[in-house]
């Protein structure tokens, strides 16, 4: 793994550039492959696009094995918001025996700050503004809990009601995707998932290792039809449809593709969690439910009127 900095060559360090030499193979997004070509030449080179990150990860992985010595470059630095981790991941999950090394560069955070003269000086927030991996919501929040302590402001969080956590026999919560992923292959049994396009991974690979089908439903978005193609998952296993969808629709596409397990994420009546109850109820799905991983710096409010109470109780003290 291989950081190759914020794209001059003045930026690379001595330890990157080495280790592309001296590398038999060169793995990496297209325009970074294009960066570095003073030191590609006479190499072997794996280039793809955007959201072809697991594809590249797998192919560094496959050459590595097979005893060829692999420079998988990352712009910036490849643990920042890069591909290490990803690697690392696969390469435990998958059994890819190989030695891994991660070689720094530097970030476009310090650099940029270099360049405009306001140094990162003592404690700092790096957020990165990308929703590829990282759903707009989960971005902005961050954006404004960081916002919020820098100007000594409260922070307060309203909090959609979901569906209460408890397990019964038609309902099962997971912690997580991954669990979820896991729960949900069990069985053996047609899976139905529901829960967008952000994150596919941990289905499409435990459903590959188990054998189970796997039908997802997505935005008939570009972006969300690309994140099905770079999870591996077939066009014809891709429901593109706009919801929210009834309970009646929802029945209809479990009795299409014969589903026997249906997950959601505990999005709560605007995700159209009731619709998914009923209709698995009804056609005797297991349902599986990613409960809500609700944090924040600040208080948490489960309802509009207690979080406008709040307000005016503080307007008055002001």
């Amino acid at each position: 793994m291989v950081g190759i900095g914020p794209g001059d060559p003045l930026d690379r360090t001595h330890r990157a550039e080495a280790a592309i030499i001296g590398s038999n193979v060169v793995v990496g997004y297209r325009q970074y492959v294009d960066l570095i070509a003073d030191l590609t030449k006479g190499k072997e080179i794996v280039a793809s696009g955007m959201t072809k990150e697991v594809d590249r990860c797998r192919e560094a992985l496959r050459h590595a094995v097979a005893g060829k010595t692999v420079a998988l470059v990352s712009s910036g630095d490849p643990g920042v918001y890069g591909m290490a981790g990803l690697v690392l991941e696969m390469a435990a999950g998958e059994d890819y025996y190989a030695t891994i090394e991660v070689i720094p560069g530097v970030t476009s955070a310090n650099a940029g700050a270099a360049r405009m003269g306001a140094p990162l000086m003592l404690d700092y927030a790096t957020i990165s503004l990308s929703d590829l991996l990282i759903s707009w919501t989960t971005i902005r929040t961050r954006l404004a809990a960081t916002t919020a302590r820098r100007l000594s402001l409260p922070y307060l969080t309203f909090v959609r009601p979901g569906i209460a956590p408890e397990n019964t026999p038609e309902i099962t919560f997971a912690a997580d995707h991954e669990e979820a992923a896991r729960l949900a292959c069990a069985d053996g049994k047609a899976v139905l998932l529901t829960t967008g396009s952000r994150n596919l991974r941990p289905y499409a690979e435990e459903a590959k290792r188990t054998g189970v089908p796997l039908m997802v439903r997505v935005l008939p978005h570009p972006d969300s039809l690309a994140a099905c193609r770079a999870a591996g998952i077939p066009a014809a296993a891709v429901i593109a449809a706009q919801g929210p969808f009834s309970a009646e629709e929802n029945i209809a596409t479990i009795r299409k593709f014969g589903v026997a397990v249906l997950v959601t994420k505990d999005s709560s009546i605007a995700g159209g969690v009731p619709a998914k109850i009923v209709a698995a109820k009804q056609e005797k799905c297991r349902l599986i439910v990613v409960g809500r991983s609700v944090s924040s710096d600040g208080l948490i409010f489960p309802s509009i009127e207690k979080l406008l109470k709040y307000l005016e109780i503080n307007k008055q003290m002001r």
